[in-house]
């Protein structure tokens, strides 16, 4: 198994730096995104009470079923090579280190040349206002948001995938997607 949980991380940090994101329609995260707004359709405009409750049903139900149904998928494949493939594809859905270098890159890039260019630029890695930041305020927010991406993008699902494999790295990318949601 350790040799197994070694080829998958190595693949899936190929893919990643090879080929990037998966594009949105067959994405996890979006789908991830997805079933939690549809879930979060059924508590919202309700009473407070209900509202928490649901808000701790979501956060404990979504997770689980993404992690079942990736531990069921690769559970079920008995052939090596298919479980692996599917264990890699999973894998690289839940970091996004290319995206993240690019992201960072593209607002270094324009520092200096062209600072609202800049200012758009960060925007792939935050979501504060930097309409109005100065060219030092810009280097900061990239430096602090590219340091919490690389947390909660890359070391983090790389961690729950060397403690759960890869049904607790999509069920922690479950858990990021709702609290950046």
């Amino acid at each position: 198994m350790y040799l197994e949980s070694c080829i998958v991380l190595l693949l899936a940090f190929i893919i990643d730096q090879t080929l990037g994101e998966y594009p949105n329609a067959v994405h996890p995260v979006v789908w991830m995104g997805k079933c939690i707004k549809f879930s979060e359709k059924f508590f919202l405009g309700k009473s407070e009470s209900v509202e928490k409750a649901g808000g701790i049903a979501i956060a404990v139900i979504v997770p689980g079923l993404f992690w079942l149904v990736s531990f069921l998928a690769l559970a079920s494949l008995g052939d090596a090579v298919l479980r692996i493939t599917l264990a890699v594809l999973l894998l690289k859905a839940s970091f996004a280190l290319k995206a993240l270098i690019a992201a960072a890159k593209s607002v270094e890039e324009n520092l200096g040349k062209d600072l609202i260019e800049a200012r758009n630029d960060l925007r792939s890695l935050c979501s504060r206002d930097a309409s109005q930041l100065t060219e030092e305020e810009l280097v900061e927010g990239a430096a602090s948001s590219l340091a919490e991406n690389l947390c909660d993008s890359v070391v983090a699902p790389i961690f729950y995938f060397c403690i759960g494999g890869v049904p607790l790295a999509i069920a922690y990318r479950v858990i990021n997607t709702m609290d950046a949601m």
